[in-house]
């Protein structure tokens, strides 16, 4: 009995034979793992490029609608720009260019080099100041002119006196009467006019040197040691005996004191039309000088050059 029972049991349990093999089963899971590596790589792959091309259309719409800001701005290291010179500017020996360039208004009016003090009153700073230095100095220089310099000297002191000795005569009679006593005259007497002895030999020091300097020049310019400068101071000399002969020194003192004081505030408000004007004046006068360079001998020019350079 129990042995049919058992037999029974065991048809309906399936053989070990009836099973999948086990090489099978694991080449299957072996292809379906890479089957699904394949797969989720190029799924991956996919969605990269679809991200970046979305990325890339956003920013490209995105800098459309939304205007750029101003980005801070790179330092970069550059040699200082040189504006180009017209053709022929600085071989040019004829030209009255290089003149206009170096004695400009600008530096003709250049008063940096002076004073603090002089250069309030040269440009007016003070008007009341500077127009009594001016209105004094200019009456002065016109009074030499029509007269001798012993007139005007002997005119301004006899003016001086005069002034002072009705003015200390009416203090005196207002002291007798209301008893009041003015100390001007007193404070005056007290003022010392000495000059200081260090102030006297730095200057004598300053005369000695600038003299000896001078005259080391002057040698140097009448023995014709250098040629060139010799020449050149004989053309200046020349022309100031041309500028004698037409104006004598006390109207070139006028006309440098009204220049003194005028010139430079002028130049200090319509600097940029001078400086305009200048310009275009350097350069007519170069490009007359080119034409007039063309029929001149090569040999001249190399003198000019020559001249030009000492």
């Amino acid at each position: 009995m129990s042995e049919t029972h058992e037999e029974q049991i065991s048809s309906y349990i399936p053989s070990q034979a009836s099973a999948p093999p086990a090489e099978e089963n694991n080449d299957f899971e072996q292809i379906g793992q890479s089957e699904i590596e394949s797969v989720v790589d190029t799924v991956i792959e996919s969605l990269s490029t679809e991200a970046k091309e979305a990325g890339e259309a956003l920013k490209s719409s995105f800098e459309e609608k939304i205007p750029e800001t101003p980005s801070e701005p790179k330092v970069v290291e550059s040699k200082p720009e040189t504006k180009p010179e017209a053709s022929g500017k600085s071989i040019c020996a004829a030209c009255p260019y290089s003149l206009l360039s170096k004695l400009g208004l600008n530096k003709l009016c250049c008063i940096k080099n002076l004073p603090p003090k002089v250069q309030d009153l040269v440009l007016w700073k003070c008007p009341k100041l500077t127009g009594a230095v001016f209105g004094t100095t200019l009456v002065l220089l016109l009074s030499m002119a029509n007269y001798s310099l012993l007139t005007v000297v002997s005119t301004l002191l006899l003016l001086a006196m005069t002034i002072i000795g009705a003015y200390r005569f009416y203090l005196s009679v207002v002291f007798r009467i209301k008893g009041t006593y003015d100390e001007t005259f007193d404070k005056a007497s007290a003022f010392d006019l000495s000059l200081p002895k260090n102030k006297i030999q730095e200057f004598a020091s300053l005369v000695d040197s600038d003299m000896n300097q001078c005259l080391n020049k002057l040698k140097a310019i009448v023995l014709w040691d250098n040629f060139f400068t010799s020449l050149a101071a004989f053309a200046a000399l020349y022309m100031v005996y041309c500028i004698g002969s037409i104006f004598n020194i006390i109207t070139l003192m006028i006309i440098g004191l009204v220049k003194l004081f005028t010139i430079p505030k002028v130049y200090q408000i319509y600097q940029v039309q001078i400086d305009q004007g200048l310009e275009k004046a350097a350069t007519c006068a170069h490009q007359l000088a080119r034409q007039v360079e063309a029929k001149i001998p090569p040999s001249v020019m190399q003198f000019l050059h020559k001249f030009k350079k000492d």
